[in-house]
């Protein structure tokens, strides 16, 4: 009966060890097994799309998170299985836009091109040929008048001839404007034409003499009215200047009492202001003094270190990729880049920068991987909680607050 307990009992224990065996396993690997995490991102003009995944022990547990087309999907997989799942992603089927051609068809009409080609050329062209210009040469030779036909929807020509009485009109440009008197007899009509031209030449030269007289008549009134306009629009402007000048002369006095009450209320609301600026300096530097001593400012310094301790384990590892970017300005791009150059870690030796002094650009293609350990963070928990320093600016904070809501 004994050895059955003692077995049991040893059954028990080693299933107890094992249990506990396996919860320091797993405790272990919380603080020491890193959390990986991965980015990745890309911006190449309008398309831009980037990754975050975070996973742990081999994969064994996942999160992922993309953005790809205005869309988020995140991720959470356990073994490979999807445990959840928010956002859903979209496949837009982009179409190809239909080429809308309007094509006219041109029907060959036999009618229609015989007639372009015969009777609208041919028949004008004879037209012109023949009628046009044989026609009106024999009328000019002869000094006949033959009559121009006008073609109508009736067919029926129209002769441009007019009939009064005995007398004939003909409607040529060129015999109105050529027009003379015949002469009746020879001797007669000579001297007919000599006194007619004598009496052209008098009236052009009087008319001549005529037209300068008028037209430096008009010059000289046209100035003299200029003239009497421009006294008169410096006259109107004298005149309100002066009416100005005399308002600013009357308003004077009332200004400089208006000038100083205004002047002294700003020195009083400047005097309120400075008063009220010496008391918020007061207030700050009594709410400040307790953070301002040299233990708080050697607790700011171990501060600090705790934070580049943090960084120096949590921050990338490997930086890889390139960088193009501009912003249009030379000198600014050129101040960019060396600040750039300065901040990025030893871990951006595969990492390239490609400035753009010409014009404003922004494009990358870049994946950034590090690890992150639990066991860093609880150092640091804990030395944050044994230092004492830290702990009595808390309960100072703390008091602070508590008296500010009870007043």
């Amino acid at each position: 009966m004994l050895h059955v307990i003692l077995g049991i009992l040893k059954v028990i224990g080693v299933i107890l060890l094992a249990i506990l065996c396996l919860l320091f396993l797993c405790l272990m690997a919380l603080l020491f097994v890193p959390v990986r995490y991965r980015i990745a991102g890309r911006k190449e003009g309008q398309e831009m799309e980037g990754r975050i995944q975070v996973s742990w022990l081999l994969h064994l547990l996942r999160l992922t998170a993309d953005y790809r087309e205005k869309h988020l999907v995140i991720r959470l997989k356990l073994f490979g299985f999807t445990l959840k799942r928010t956002g859903e992603e979209k496949t837009i089927s982009r179409k190809k836009p239909i080429s809308r051609k309007k094509t006219t068809e041109f029907t060959d009409t036999p009618g229609l091109g015989e007639a372009q080609k015969t009777g609208g050329t041919a028949s004008t062209g004879e037209a012109q040929k023949t009628g046009g210009t044989a026609s009106t040469g024999e009328a000019q030779e002869s000094g006949e008048t033959i009559p121009a036909v006008d073609e109508r929807e009736s067919g029926e020509p129209i002769p441009l001839r007019e009939e009064k009485g005995n007398e004939e009109t003909t409607f040529s440009g060129e015999m109105q404007e050529n027009e003379e008197p015949a002469p009746t007899e020879s001797g007669s009509g000579e001297r007919d034409i000599f006194q007619q031209e004598e009496r052209t030449e008098k009236q052009g030269d009087g008319g001549e003499e005529r037209e300068t007289l008028t037209e430096a008549k008009k010059t000289l009134s046209e100035r003299i009215r200029d003239l009497i306009g421009k006294l008169r629009k410096l006259r109107d402007i004298i005149a309100q200047r002066l009416a100005q000048i005399f308002e600013f002369i009357m308003d004077m006095p009332e200004r400089l009492l208006d000038f100083v009450e205004r002047a002294g209320e700003v020195l009083d609301s400047g005097e309120l202001a400075v008063e009220k600026l010496e008391k918020t300096r007061e207030d700050l530097l009594r709410k400040a003094k307790p953070f301002l001593t040299d233990n708080s400012k050697a607790l700011y310094k171990r501060l600090w270190g705790y934070l580049k301790y943090l960084w120096k384990c949590y921050g990338p590892r490997k930086i890889k990729g390139w960088l193009k970017f501009g912003t249009g300005q030379p000198d600014v791009t050129g101040e960019l880049t060396g600040l750039l150059y300065m901040v990025l870690p030893a871990a951006a030796e595969d990492f390239e920068v490609y400035p753009d002094f010409t014009e404003a650009v922004f494009e990358t293609d870049a994946v950034v991987t590090g690890h992150i350990r639990a066991c860093h963070v609880i150092k640091i928990a804990f030395l944050l909680w044994r230092d004492k320093q830290l702990r009595g600016l808390i309960r100072k904070v703390r008091a602070k607050g508590g008296q500010k809501n009870g007043r």
